[in-house]
């Protein structure tokens, strides 16, 4: 029992980090209807950033948050002005499969660049806290789990309040819901794509740094959390902030609990039979939005 305890509260901690690596694709899905293949790659680089802030300057990991975002609001807004607004501009479907292509071609891009340069040697951040644990009676919780999953509360709370309250919010929600009226309203659908892109990315790139105290950090390391983050937006209700929230936690559960009664492949097995059920019997999610 004290074992099944434990790896609730395992899953619960770890499903809300997943929760906000899956927050920057919901975001740009949500306002664009785009599934963006490169998202993976995006919270790389913000490992990545860490990694190096760590190594060559001698940062704590977390305190490269702040560049991971501005360097990756940057490039997510350069991405989408430079090669995803063109192509939407030729188009008049919602979800164009051109676009689809781009972000899978960025994707295999970015990977390939980072093993030409870095190789795919995987690398950790060590820290005088990266072994220690706080206890709560027999359970016990690793510090940098802790820390990673209250950031990840913050930067999920503060996405959505920031759609929710303010004006930049506002515009991406009616660009979300209508593009013609939103154009008829005065809204540059261009420049808001670009903030949206460039938020994702930088939401992306920060849940990067909380990942990588945590797991290896090598370029392909993408790969597995583009995954992820597709079943947990599918899972919560593709374009939802909360939904995020809600399908991290219950893919951590799964992977964290599943574990304790089989083979931790087939818990993994059990997330994408859950996906598969979830797409069968209710497309929107369970929290049912497809627009932030």
């Amino acid at each position: 029992m004290e074992g099944i305890l434990q790896s609730v509260c395992s899953g619960f901690l770890m499903g809300g980090v997943y929760g906000s690596v899956a927050a920057g694709l919901a975001i740009i899905y949500g306002v664009m209807r785009i599934i963006n293949f490169a998202h993976g790659e995006l919270v790389t680089i913000g490992m990545f950033v860490a990694f190096w802030c760590s190594s060559l300057l001698g940062f704590d990991p977390y305190i490269s948050m702040l560049p991971a975002g501005i360097i990756l609001f940057g490039f997510g807004y350069l991405i989408q002005k430079a090669l995803i607004n063109p192509a939407l501009k030729r188009t008049t479907e919602r979800e164009p499969l051109t676009l689809l292509l781009i972000t899978a071609g960025i994707s295999m891009i970015l990977i390939n660049v980072g093993v030409l340069i870095w190789s795919d040697y995987p690398k950790m951040i060590r820290t005088s806290y990266s072994l220690s644990s706080i206890g709560i009676g027999t359970l016990r919780f690793p510090v940098t789990r802790i820390i990673a999953f209250g950031v990840s509360m913050v930067l999920i709370g503060g996405l959505y309040l920031t759609l929710l309250r303010t004006e930049v919010g506002r515009r991406m929600r009616a660009a979300s819901q209508d593009r013609e009226a939103a154009k008829l309203m005065g809204i540059n659908e261009e420049h808001v794509y670009c903030l949206a892109f460039g938020v994702g990315a930088a939401i992306a790139g920060m849940a990067g740094v909380l990942l990588s105290t945590i797991f290896f950090i090598k370029p392909s390391a993408g790969e597995i959390f583009v995954m992820r983050s597709f079943i947990i937006v599918v899972l919560g209700g593709m374009g939802s902030i909360p939904g995020a929230l809600v399908g991290g936690i219950i893919v951590g559960l799964i992977e964290s609990v599943g574990s304790q009664f089989m083979n931790p492949v087939y818990a993994e097995m059990l997330v994408f039979i859950l996906f598969i059920f979830t797409l069968l019997i209710r497309p929107s999610g369970l929290l049912g939005r497809e627009e932030v």
